[in-house]
């Protein structure tokens, strides 16, 4: 594939880092055990947000800590946000339009 001159890689609004809200922040350390809490909340941070393709950063943050809340291990569930973002969504139940209400009914209208 050729790149014309002036193609950006990445459109200049989408972000190559995973930003983790606060709320999503408060949500893990709610429900989860100190441990747990910060392997997931590091393993967050360690994402490399290019494999987002332009997806909302909290929304695939929170399906991650979604599939962990039902008992997949949180390696595996960042395996599956880098192999495929949209089965993650579909997984989690936030691969639909109403995903923001979805988001706010669990994480609350906090800070994001």
């Amino acid at each position: 594939m050729r790149l014309e001159p002036g193609y950006l890689a990445h459109p200049p609004n989408w972000s190559t880092e995973v930003q983790i809200t606060q709320r999503l922040t408060q949500y893990v350390a709610r429900s989860f055990s100190d441990d747990l809490s910060e392997d997931i909340i590091a393993s967050l941070e360690r994402l490399d947000g290019e494999f987002l393709h332009g997806q909302d950063a909290e929304r695939v943050g929170a399906a991650i800590v979604i599939l962990v809340a039902r008992g997949v291990a949180v390696d595996s569930a960042v395996g599956l946000a880098k192999r495929d973002w949209r089965d993650l969504l579909v997984a989690a139940k936030l691969g639909s339009e109403d995903w923001r209400d979805v988001l706010a009914a669990l994480l609350g209208d906090g800070d994001k």
